[in-house]
């Protein structure tokens, strides 16, 4: 969806929304020792075991994956308010896939760090064939996780994708709730909640009753008038909200300069 909303949005809120999820995902990089590449338009591209070797990096990464897509959904949510409506529908792709990469600086102008190999094509394809809010992993991924006793973590992907330039691939999603903490030895604490927790969150309403003045009793005999309000209309009040203090406040400064 980062398509069509950055097309009704100001340079500028481009700029915001991504500014603040790349920190975010920086941070749980550091946390996780999870070493950022780089940044392409609205593609986060990571890596462990690189540039220092790790054991057991897939499920670092797994753990990353995770921490990321709950990051997002929270912070998607939160930035509505100020960048208006459709920015808490927004969605994300992950893909990860294993295996063996060459990494270094190409000479020229703006040089910069960057991994090359099919590796990096594959991932790029499992990430492209993903769905939106999951995990997708490749079949080397799934492998390594299930030799880590992680094999749980893994649902299999009834449908096999079709990737450019790889033909059709046996894939699969992570699914990581309901995990206990582990220790900063595995990459950080867990203490993040799930992408469960977040849909939860999303289906939840705010029930408004009126009642009569003083009193918990319905005024004039009036049965109480209950309504619902999802989160996303929350939303679009806050924001709407958020809009009008704005205008409001440039309107104080302009009279008071006036004066």
């Amino acid at each position: 969806g980062f398509t069509s909303w950055s097309s009704m949005r100001e340079p500028c809120q481009v700029f915001t929304l991504l500014e603040t999820i790349y920190n975010s995902f920086d941070e749980i990089a550091r946390r996780r020792r999870v070493f950022k590449v780089e940044t392409i338009g609205d593609c986060y591209v990571a890596v462990c075991g690189l540039p220092d070797p790790r054991k057991e990096n897939h499920v670092v990464m797994a753990r990353f994956a995770r921490d990321c897509l709950h990051k997002f959904a929270v912070l998607t949510r939160q930035l509505e308010i100020t960048l208006g409506p459709g920015t808490g529908d927004l969605g994300l792709r992950v893909g990860l896939h294993s295996g063996p990469v060459t990494a270094g600086v190409l000479r020229g102008d703006r040089a910069r760090f960057q991994l090359f190999g099919d590796t990096v094509n594959t991932t790029a394809r499992v990430e492209s064939t993903g769905m939106r809010n999951k995990i997708h992993i490749s079949h080397e991924t799934a492998e390594l996780l299930t030799g880590s006793g992680k094999g749980h973590w893994i649902t299999f992907r009834e449908e096999k994708v079709v990737a450019k330039g790889k033909g059709e691939m046996q894939t699969y999603f992570l699914d990581l709730r309901g995990e206990s903490a582990k220790s900063t030895s595995s990459g950080g604490s867990d203490s993040c909640t799930g992408p469960a927790d977040v849909d939860e969150m999303e289906s939840k309403t705010i029930a408004l009753s009126r009642y009569g003045r003083g009193t918990s009793k319905v005024a004039d005999g009036e049965q109480s008038e209950m309504r619902t309000i999802s989160a996303k209309q929350q939303r679009l009040v806050d924001w709407n909200s958020e809009v009008l203090a704005r205008v409001l406040r440039e309107i104080v400064a302009r009279r008071q300069a006036s004066c």
